[in-house]
């Protein structure tokens, strides 16, 4: 571009900027996915709230949802972060790293399903849950096993057609806890199978 005073070229003129490194691309992406499920729950449930005639017991039951989801969202950020400041650190954390702790697999797919109900409402969609009685304690991190099943259940709802029905099924395999999500939906193109993990 001209420049003022006359004189300049019409040759542009630019710099080139560093490219960010694949790996903090792929993290930043990755972040941008994982926040956009609980944060459409999120406001469907504000949404909710501020409706007329609320019952007071969902009052509270979605009050407790919000503050639970902010606090989560803000733990993922943190999660991110952490991946992106020490990336070698995680890769190698040594012989006296601590292992996984341990959650209940059965509440935190009731809580997925909980969290995407009001969307799946709007969507003519049903979300049914399969899992026992009694906890199914796994070696995982709580708030990362409920941002998978969220995840899960948000492509699921994504790509449903009205009447479409999601199961969410969690149980006992010996010694391992199966987590399944499934839906009775079309399903993907065979063309687009081998480009699932891409």
């Amino acid at each position: 571009d001209a420049g003022a005073g006359g004189g300049a070229s019409g040759r542009a003129k630019g710099a080139e900027l560093p490219a960010a490194p694949r790996g903090e691309t792929l993290q930043l992406a990755g972040l941008v996915h994982e926040l956009r499920t609980p944060l459409a729950a999120i406001r469907a449930y504000a949404e909710l709230l501020g409706g007329a005639g609320a019952d007071p017991a969902f009052l509270e039951e979605a009050s407790t949802i919000l503050v639970e989801e902010a606090e989560r969202l803000d733990a993922l950020i943190g999660f991110h972060l952490d991946l992106v400041r020490a990336p070698q650190q995680r890769a190698h954390p040594g012989p006296h790293a601590s292992p996984p702790p341990v959650c209940d697999a059965a509440a935190e797919a009731r809580a997925a399903c909980d969290l995407l109900r009001p969307l799946a409402a709007r969507a003519a969609v049903a979300i049914e849950l399969d899992v026992p009685g009694e906890a199914l304690f796994a070696r995982a991190e709580r708030a990362l096993l409920r941002q998978v099943l969220a995840n899960l259940l948000g492509n699921a709802l994504k790509h449903a057609s009205g009447g479409t029905r999601i199961l969410v099924r969690a149980r006992r395999e010996q010694d391992r806890i199966r987590v399944e999500v499934a839906d009775d939906g079309a399903g993907l193109a065979a063309s687009s199978r081998a480009r699932l993990f891409e």
